[in-house]
């Protein structure tokens, strides 16, 4: 792996919190397993974001039928004083 000079500090400190999250001594199994975690996190990402979509959609759909209800009751109310 190379590595420049500018970026060393950055990356050591990062290679060291990976070792340290991964909990791997060495370099190489802390990249395997970061790798690994990196996957099954960006397939929860893909989930979540599939389940707030349809949640979005139910939210929407919801608004809909409160939003039919108020008008409906709206125009009742307006058809009762009209009776008075």
């Amino acid at each position: 792996m190379a590595i420049t000079v500018r970026g060393l500090e950055a990356h050591q400190k990062m290679t060291k919190r990976l070792k340290y999250l991964t909990k791997k001594s060495t370099l190489s199994g802390a990249l395997i397993e970061g790798g690994y975690a990196a996957i099954r996190y960006h397939d929860l990402y893909i989930e979540e974001q599939s389940r707030a979509e349809s949640l979005e959609t139910e939210l929407k759909r919801l608004k809909g039928t409160v939003d039919t209800l108020i008008s409906s009751l709206q125009i009742l109310q307006e058809y009762n004083h009209g009776e008075s």
